[in-house]
């Protein structure tokens, strides 16, 4: 099933087509199994359907049975053992419908999720800026498990359809008006049961939005816990969020109890008339026929259709709601057209390093709710420009700092020469290559990249560290790990290299976790080193050992820091000044101390000279 089929209005996709859908994306194997399910259930609603008559001819056979002739005994059990075969095989092919429902199930969650990481683990990356990894793992799992709740609802309904359609033949023989009255009579409960659904979820809704906005309040409480403690208003907090929690949950019950009463008169209503239909039509027979079979098979057959019109109701909700999780999961799921970016499948090699960038313009672009939108036609809409027309060249040697005040563009142009977006204006080359003519893994091939905010698997310190190049001898780790000076720190684990650093490193402190994702990036050996505030909360001696990593790696690669460190920009070998979008100005730090305002706020040349003095010492 393809993803654009769920940018549309829940409305616009029947459920029915939906669920042949799943079906299809089903793997051979599952299908095999969902053939075996539908088979059993289907087997099974027909014995179920065929209850009233096969009641019917037991009964019926018990006036000649008690006159006491051979042929009469002889039809009798041969009619009751029909009847016992029946007993028999209906649960036992429920049985089998039931397991292998479990079974399919089971199989198609592993299908499902695995698929869905796949596709989310391939999104871009700006796509992971809007929206939080633990609540997308949330949507693949609940999406997969709606999706064959889908499957198995419209499965009930054509068990449940079987089942009319044999009760509805049984009542046919027996009276046209009867079969007429019974569908008058259950069609009105169902279009009555349709309408107090549709009056109930205004109260519904009503309830929502409140439970909504209550939960938004409370998440609020929850992230300023710090400052509701400084204010010593725990115990006030407390019981406000109770009440709020109390009023929540009496709108419900208001709304529990509404549904209660209104669906018990209809029922009472529906349920007494169908009675009294049957009663007279049931009595009118057996006094015709003689015949007792036929009252039993009237009233069976009667009150099975009535049973199944009121599941076939239940199960259509249940095939909406669940169909209508689904569309708003997976539309969550969806990539906005405006992080979608042109993509090619050329290659780089090693010694295509050099980075280049010409004329580049480039605006954020807005990120709307995609569960709204109906199409992917029209313009994507954009904020204000962040970078104007930069220009520049980067080539393999020494260490490239791009310095500036916050919030001026330093990090926007790394995510550029990672192609995070698409620009709006020139282009960004790599060997020579535009990054939209290349695939993403021969990006991520080229490139290591240092984000302010590091990233690690629940794992051992040494499976992290080694997490891009498996292959790295215990040298070479040890290497990266002197050079990112992590070797005192883990010195002082129990572990060593093993220790445990929980998920996403919360057992390091903030500086460990900078120094192993530097240690990582050391070992990842990419042709093209960036680092975005990579010494952030690290000393100075620290800072003079990562500087001393990086100049090493300057040798043979194409290496940029992102930084307003004034060490890091004293010990570059090129500095890059961004201001308000643009390059305003490029060279080495003595030669910009006269000229770059920037570096003139920031330190002297006296300053310069110390810095590279004691890290030349260090």
């Amino acid at each position: 099933m393809k993803k654009q089929n769920f940018i549309r209005q829940k409305e616009d996709i029947n459920p029915i087509v939906l669920s042949f859908d799943i079906f299809k994306s089903m793997h051979k194997k599952l299908k095999f199994v969902a053939y075996k399910m539908i088979g059993s259930g289907l087997i099974s609603a027909v014995f179920e359907g065929l209850e009233p008559f096969f009641n019917m001819l037991v009964l019926g056979a018990l006036p000649a049975l008690l006159k006491g002739s051979s042929t009469a005994i002889c039809l009798f059990f041969i009619y009751w053992g029909i009847y016992c075969l029946r007993e028999i095989l209906d649960p036992l092919f429920n049985d089998l419908r039931y397991f292998f429902t479990s079974k399919l199930k089971r199989g198609y969650l592993v299908q499902e999720c695995a698929d869905k990481y796949e596709d989310i683990i391939n999104k871009p990356r700006a796509f992971f800026v809007v929206n939080n990894s633990a609540t997308l793992s949330d949507m693949v799992i609940k999406t997969a498990d709606k999706k064959i709740d889908v499957f198995f609802d419209t499965l009930d309904l054509a068990r449940g359809v079987v089942v009319l359609i044999i009760t509805g033949i049984s009542l046919f023989a027996v009276s046209v008006h009867l079969l007429l009255i019974m569908i008058f009579l259950c069609l009105l409960y169902m279009e009555m049961t349709n309408y107090s659904k549709f009056l109930l979820r205004g109260f519904e809704n009503k309830a929502r939005l409140l439970g909504t906005k209550i939960h938004q309040i409370n998440r609020d409480i929850m992230s300023c816990s710090s400052l509701v403690q400084e204010a010593l208003n725990i115990v006030k907090e407390k019981n406000l969020v109770a009440k709020r929690l109390r009023r929540e949950a009496e709108m419900w019950n208001n709304v529990s109890f509404f549904e209660f009463r209104m669906m018990q008169w209809l029922k009472i209503a529906v349920l007494s008339a169908i009675a009294i239909v049957v009663a007279v039509f049931a009595v009118n027979d057996i006094i015709q026929s003689k015949d007792i079979g036929r009252f039993v098979l009237i009233s069976g057959a009667a009150f099975k259709f009535r049973w199944r019109c009121y599941q076939l109701v239940a199960w259509y909700g249940y095939l909406l709601y669940n169909r209508n999780v689904v569309v708003d999961t997976e539309k969550q799921l969806v990539t906005p057209k405006a992080l979608i970016r042109k993509s090619g499948d050329k290659e780089l090699s090693q010694n295509d390093n050099k980075i280049v960038l010409k004329n580049v313009e480039f605006a954020y672009p807005k990120i709307k709710d995609v569960t709204k939108i109906d199409d992917d036609k029209g313009e994507i809409e954009r904020g204000e420009e962040v970078l104007h027309n930069v220009s520049l060249e980067i080539q393999k040697g020494g260490v490239t700092v791009i310095a500036g005040m916050s919030g001026h563009g330093k990090s926007t142009l790394m995510s550029l020469i990672r192609h995070d977006y698409d620009v709006t204006g020139g282009e960004v080359l790599l060997g020579g290559v535009n990054v939209q003519d290349l695939s993403d893994e021969a990006i991520n091939k080229q490139i290591a990249f240092v984000d302010q905010n590091v990233h690690f698997f629940d794992n051992t310190l040494l499976y992290n560290v080694k997490y891009f190049n498996k292959n790295a001898s215990d040298k070479e780790v040890q290497d990266a790990l002197e050079a990112a000076g992590l070797t005192k720190d883990i010195a002082r684990f129990k572990d060593g290299v093993f220790h445990k650093i929980g998920q996403d490193g919360r057992a390091l402190s903030g500086g460990q976790r900078q120094r192993l994702a530097l240690a990582r990036t050391f070992l990842a050996d990419r042709p093209i080193v960036i680092m975005d505030e990579p010494t952030t909360g690290l000393d100075q001696v620290l800072s003079f050992k990562v500087m001393k990593a990086l100049q090493k790696l300057g040798k043979s690669k194409t290496v940029l820091l992102v930084t307003h460190n004034p060490t890091e920009i004293a010990l570059a070998d090129r500095v890059l000044v961004v201001n308000r979008g643009k390059i305003v100005a490029d060279g080495k730090p003595m030669e910009l101390i006269e000229t770059s305002e920037f570096l003139k706020k920031s330190m002297t040349k006296q300053d310069i000279i110390s810095k590279q003095k004691l890290f030349a010492n260090c």
